[in-house]
């Protein structure tokens, strides 16, 4: 049995030993603290971490810290997500920390990748726009565009105005972007429209053409034609060759918004029909001054033709008398139709007629004798309604004719192809046209005369 005392003294003895060997950091087992810095890229980021070490040494943590006191050995460090930013890579990292030493982990942060893309409808008109965002950012463009590495926040499209198109409703949109995503502004831009058509006399003959207008239209067709819906702007008609048949020039309209326009046209014969009746004959005479042939009218003419002025007109003109007869006619026509300045019998020059544009003309009677009391006694007449403009250019009044003209008509026999036929021809006109300046018009530009009165100025 041990003594009392010899059992103390052994146990003093190795809590002794025990206690000099802690206090003893030079001993080779003792244990060693060092520190542990995260730092985090950019500073400013709130980045999640979790640290796991030896002996069960867990920690966690966000944005950049100094551990001191912490045990060497083995430590891995886990970058958390952020959102909108991709996490360093490689994404755990693995270090030791000896003795005293100071182990640093170090991780960047890189924003991800934030997207607007930009969807303006049909592509082929390049819509324009206006993109406004964050920090005073501003893009303008046109059509599609994908514009990357935006940063987050809100952001507002202005879907601008283009011709013959209506702007997306609404014309402006807000979006928010948030970091590393995408988003789309969508606007569909609808047509403004007018309506289109194509009329073609006469019938039947084949005349093909050609309507050009904006966004690249084109369409070409034959005869009569309902183009339907088209966009606002301007379209130019071009007409094809027919045989037989003068081609009309092109010309060209604006189509407004809602408004339907026909482009019209009327082939005309390279030779006048054969007047067999009334109806060929004055279908000629309208021919004959659509055309401002000169040719064509002097063929219509009778050698006893003769134009019975107003007494206006005399008197405006005194040197050409009461009449004109079909020397006098034929002249008249051809300084007329000329498309030439020319001057009267004083020398003074008489604008150039560009263009006469037939308003109107319908028959109001039928053709029958004219009573024995009649300027042109026993002669087959027949009253007209007719509304001429004649055109001097963009420096000279437009003349305006309309009234009442009294034709007369006369036909011999001919012999076409074994076959007699009546062959017409006008023998007079009685000039019963208004007369008057029109004081009242709106446009000062519009004077009113006679039909006679415009026969003088070229005799």
């Amino acid at each position: 049995m041990m003594r009392p005392g010899l059992r103390f003294s052994s146990l003093a003895a190795a809590c002794l030993l025990v206690g000099l060997a802690a206090c003893d950091s030079t001993e080779p087992n003792a244990p060693q603290f060092g520190t542990i810095a995260i730092m985090v890229a950019p500073d400013s980021l709130a980045a999640p971490w979790q640290l796991a070490g030896p002996y069960g040494i867990s920690r966690s943590g966000t944005g950049a810290a100094t551990l001191p006191n912490k045990s060497a050995g083995s430590y891995t460090l886990t970058w958390g997500a952020v959102p909108g930013w991709h996490a360093p890579a490689p994404q755990v990292v693995t270090q030791t920390l000896d003795g005293d030493d100071t182990l640093v982990f170090g991780g960047t942060y890189a924003p991800a990748v934030a997207t607007i893309t930009i969807d303006a409808e049909p592509d082929r008109i390049a819509a324009p726009w206006q993109l406004y965002g964050p920090e005073g950012l501003v893009e303008e463009g046109a059509g599609d565009l994908v514009i990357s590495d935006l940063p987050p926040g809100i952001y507002h499209v202005n879907w601008l105005v283009t011709g013959s198109w209506h702007q997306p409703d609404p014309a402006t949109e807000t979006l928010t972007l948030v970091a590393g995503s995408a988003l789309t502004f969508s606007g569909t831009y609808m047509p403004i429209t007018g309506n289109l058509s194509v009329n073609v006399t006469p019938d039947g003959i084949g005349a093909s053409w050609l309507v050009t207008g904006p966004d690249g239209f084109s369409q070409a067709g034959v005869e009569d034609q309902d183009l339907g819906e088209v966009l606002i702007g301007e379209y130019t008609v071009t007409w094809g060759d027919v045989e037989a048949y003068y081609t009309p020039e092109a010309y060209s309209w604006v189509v407004a918004d809602g408004a339907t326009f026909t482009f019209s046209v009327h082939y005309e014969l390279l030779a006048l029909p054969f007047p067999d009746s009334t109806w060929v004959l004055m279908s000629n005479f309208l021919t004959s001054y659509s055309r401002m042939s000169a040719g064509d009218y002097a063929a219509l003419l009778h050698p006893d033709f003769v134009t019975i002025l107003q007494p206006s007109t005399v008197a405006q003109f005194p040197d050409v008398g009461p009449t004109l007869d079909a020397v006098e006619e034929r002249r008249i026509h051809e300084r007329m139709f000329s498309g030439h300045l020319v001057t009267d019998p004083e020398g003074a020059p008489v604008p150039a007629v560009e263009r006469i544009e037939i308003n109107g003309f319908m028959q109001n009677t039928v053709w029958d004798l004219s009573p024995a009391d009649d300027p042109i006694p026993n002669t087959l007449c027949a009253n007209y309604y007719v509304a001429f403009s004649v055109d001097r250019g963009q420096n000279h009044t437009l003349l305006r004719v309309d009234g009442t003209i009294r034709f007369y008509a006369t036909y011999r026999d001919s012999l076409v192809d074994g076959v007699n036929r009546r062959y017409y021809q006008l023998v007079g006109q009685l000039d019963q046209t208004n007369g008057d300046k029109d004081a009242g018009a709106a446009d000062k530009a519009v004077e009113r005369v006679n039909w006679g009165s415009v026969k003088a100025l070229f005799r």
